[in-house]
């Protein structure tokens, strides 16, 4: 079957609009699950791109591999990082509703100049509110 003219024409528009439309789609499911935001973030290592994923794509219970797969592997805290987060824990509990212990595990994800890091337990997110992602402010180092 050969198509001719109006009815060609008329099938590559309404091909191109279904391939659009997938297209939006695709995007818009990428991008509300912070997956378009991470790729972006791993490789830029943006500051903005990390919170916009944090915000949008990673939540309490997550395990370490999800929240690795999106972000890329994390930095294991030394034990200084481990003080300060059982200092705030305990001047702010509704800060962190599941304390800090000592098996807990910190892993840091890189931003300009510095790291951010999201606490684990048994290998599971915790003590994380996306709420706390909503807007990037970039630091800036003076006179070091």
């Amino acid at each position: 079957m050969k198509l001719h003219g109006k009815y060609r024409k008329d099938l590559f528009m309404i091909g191109g609009m279904v391939l659009a439309i997938a297209v939006i789609v695709m995007f818009a499911y990428v991008y509300e699950r912070g997956r378009f935001s991470a790729v972006i973030y791993r490789y830029t290592g943006s500051g903005k791109w990390l919170y916009s994923t944090l915000k949008n794509g990673v939540k309490n219970g997550d395990t370490i591999e999800q929240v690795e797969n999106l972000l890329g592997p994390g930095q294991k805290a030394d034990a200084k990082i481990y003080s300060v987060s059982k200092k705030f824990a305990a001047i702010n509990p509704s800060g962190y509703p599941e304390g800090c212990e000592e098996d807990d595990e910190f892993l840091g994800f890189r931003l300009p100049g510095e790291q951010l890091y999201l606490q684990f337990r048994n290998g599971v997110l915790i003590n994380f509110d996306p709420a706390e992602f909503e807007e990037y402010t970039e630091v800036q180092m003076v006179g070091q």
